[in-house]
C-alpha cells in the first residue's frame, strides 16, 4: 500500500513539474545562473534544461518551497529531480525523509526501441533521508544546497541513489 502511494505521489510530482517546467539557463547554479545541479548516483546532473519553482506561505505552519530541474540525456531520455520542502520559515536547514511531509523524487526516463521505461527514487513513504539548506529566500528567488539518500519507489529503480553536492538557484513563479 505504501509503495502504491509513493508511486502515485511520484507520478503526480513529476507530471506537475513536467507541465510547469518552462524556464531555462545555459549556466546553472554553479555558473551563477539559474538551475538545479548535483551529483546523483556518482553522475553529474545539471537540471538547467527546464526549471520550475514556487514558494507558498502557509501561516504558522511555515511555507512550502518546490523546485525541479530536468536534464536531457539523449535520444528522448531524461532525468528529473523534484524537491518539495514544507515548514519553511526562512533561511535554514530542513530535514527530509521517511515520515516527514517534505518529498524528494528523482526520475530517470529512458526511451529504448519505442518503449518508455521510468525508474523512480524518493525520500518519503518508503524511506530515504537528507536535508535542504536555504541560504536565500525572497519573494522572487530561492538559493541553497541539498543532499539526500533516495530509495527505489518502483520496480525499475535499483538500489539507493546518493544525491550529493546539490545546489539550487531558482526564480520563484
Amino acid at each position: 500500500m505504501a509503495n502504491r502511494m509513493a508511486r502515485r505521489a511520484a507520478v503526480a510530482v513529476v507530471l506537475a513539474f513536467g507541465v510547469a517546467a518552462c524556464g531555462s539557463s545555459p549556466t546553472g547554479p554553479g555558473g551563477g545562473g539559474e538551475g538545479v545541479s548535483a551529483t546523483i548516483g556518482g553522475e553529474s546532473f545539471s537540471g538547467s534544461l527546464a526549471t520550475a519553482a514556487t514558494y507558498t506561505e502557509a501561516g504558522n505552519a511555515g511555507g512550502v518551497l518546490s523546485f525541479a530541474g530536468t536534464a536531457a540525456t539523449g535520444a528522448g531520455s531524461s532525468r528529473q529531480l523534484n524537491v518539495t520542502v514544507t515548514g519553511i520559515n526562512g533561511p535554514g536547514t530542513y530535514n527530509v525523509g521517511h515520515g516527514l511531509t517534505s518529498i524528494i523524487v528523482y526520475t530517470e526516463v529512458a526511451l529504448t526501441g519505442g518503449s518508455i521505461s521510468t525508474a523512480t527514487w524518493t525520500s518519503t513513504l518508503v524511506g530515504g533521508s537528507g536535508s535542504v539548506t536555504i541560504t536565500e529566500l525572497t519573494a522572487t528567488r530561492a538559493v541553497g544546497t541539498f543532499q539526500f539518500t533516495l530509495v527505489p519507489s518502483n520496480d525499475k529503480a535499483v538500489g539507493n541513489k546518493s544525491v550529493t553536492n546539490g545546489k539550487f538557484n531558482v526564480t520563484l513563479q
